[in-house]
């Protein structure tokens, strides 16, 4: 007999933050701004898709966007990227399924790219150059990897590009953390604009 089990937001939210907490923790115990607030403002944006300030303001009793910016800042250098990446891939893989390395699975990447409207030479160091939209050219360039399992999508890694890196390097970084994860790939998918890249830089 299978017991049905009723899955809750707050179920949800609760494994979520445990898992964060784990991997990116962030001290902001003050007389306003909580760790708790913390995660709960960027695990608002992230599944909803929206800005920190709307988080922010969509829930009760939450500092404003300038304030848990300033945390952010100040327990995410820039200069150890690197080391956020490393953490994040971590999180994403600890609740992988089990089942997940003894079956073939599909993979691919995709690129998520946000602008960049600084001019700083500092801060576009860690952008990449594109055709104009949004009224710049300049872009925060993250590459996540993903398979397909049971019809949904799981990502497992991410990359953070820097404007110094090459498309291949990139691309070999996340296979290599896929393959980590002792997974069975039979297909790793790359988009044309992947592929246009890597043929591009193999000819220089």
């Amino acid at each position: 007999m299978i017991v049905e089990q009723e899955l809750k937001a707050q179920d949800v939210r609760m494994a979520m933050q445990e898992v964060v907490q784990e991997h990116l923790p962030i001290e902001a115990n003050g007389y306003v701004l909580t760790n708790e607030m913390v995660y709960d403002v960027l695990l608002k944006a992230a599944t909803e898709n929206i800005s920190i300030d709307a988080a922010c303001r969509d829930l009760e009793q939450s500092v404003g966007g300038n304030t848990l910016r300033d945390v952010l800042n100040e327990h995410l250098k820039v200069e150890e990227l690197r080391q956020h990446e490393e953490r994040i891939n971590s999180a994403l893989s600890v609740q992988m399924p089990r089942r997940l390395g003894k079956v073939r699975l599909e993979a691919a990447i995709d690129e998520h790219d946000e602008p960049c409207y600084g001019k700083s030479p500092a801060l576009r160091a860690y952008t990449v150059r594109r055709r104009a939209k949004n009224g710049t050219t300049h872009f925060f360039r993250i590459v996540s990897a993903y398979v397909i399992y049971r019809q949904m999508r799981l990502t497992l890694a991410v990359a953070f590009v820097t404007s110094e890196e090459k498309t291949v390097d990139v691309v070999t970084r996340l296979h290599e953390r896929l393959k980590s994860l002792n997974l069975n790939i039979r297909v790793f998918y790359l988009d044309r604009g992947f592929c246009f890249r890597l043929l591009a830089q193999a000819c220089h």
